[in-house]
């Protein structure tokens, strides 16, 4: 063979082996990113009034104890294992004039889960359009929430329903014996007439003073009874 034709198939094998490589890259799909709303891998749950996990349900009640506060409807956008959002729509009773005589309102919000504990959402945040974003703990697997909507950094524990039908929770330090404590105070609260915002009144249950009142809550006003020896111990009925 000449070193002409020497060359000449040199340069041929030289482009096949290009056109070989460029087919051979063309021929694997492009590498998608991931969807943080889909993520691979362990994602979290949120448990419903009976303590019964799920993922991406539809409805959460959020006051387990009378079914006031919930949104329904939800779309989620994103569920991972440290949080979950969505839009919902939220079911409030404005209880007005009471909780039992209340309307329910609808309104378009918007709801994301946070705080994963042992692979369960522990906390809900709900931005009614229009309106202010709340925060509420979610029920536990082992029952219903053990603790009320709050705006405050006190947690606020459920303790059952108390006088007047209402739903007794309690703030405590130490916890001990917490929930009979409020369930005694609050009931000694119910035995007077002159519940109201301007004037607190006093109750005393084993020698400790309460100082009880109404209280302007969002967005239905609620009763709080404040232990007078020790100021971060409180009772609260809400409906």
């Amino acid at each position: 063979m000449t070193d002409r034709g020497h060359i000449t198939t040199l340069l041929a094998i030289g482009a096949a082996g290009i056109l070989l490589a460029g087919c051979s890259s063309e021929s694997k799909p492009a590498q998608k990113p991931t969807d943080p709303g889909t993520a691979v891998g362990p994602q979290a749950q949120v448990v419903d009034c009976a303590g019964r996990p799920s993922s991406r349900p539809e409805r959460i009640d959020i006051t387990c104890a009378d079914a006031n506060l919930s949104v329904s409807a939800i779309i989620w956008e994103a569920w991972t294992a440290t949080a979950a959002r969505g839009n919902a729509t939220e079911n409030r009773n404005i209880c007005e004039p009471s909780c039992a005589e209340g309307e329910h309102k609808t309104t378009p919000a918007t709801v994301e889960l946070t705080n994963p504990v042992d692979g369960m959402f522990t906390r809900i945040t709900v931005s009614p359009v229009g309106g202010k974003s709340e925060t509420s703990t979610l029920p536990s697997l082992n029952g219903p929430a053990k603790s009320q909507r709050t705006e405050t950094a006190d947690e606020f524990v459920y303790c059952g329903s108390g006088t007047k039908g209402l739903a007794v929770f309690v703030s405590a330090p130490d916890g001990v014996g917490a929930c009979a404590k409020a369930m005694a105070v609050t009931n000694a609260y119910g035995e007077q007439d002159n519940w109201s915002e301007s004037k607190a009144v006093t109750v005393t249950v084993d020698g400790t003073p309460w100082s009880c009142q109404q209280k302007s809550g969002n967005p239905n006003p609620y009763q709080e009874c404040v232990n007078q020896h020790d100021p971060r111990e409180k009772a609260r009925l809400s409906s």
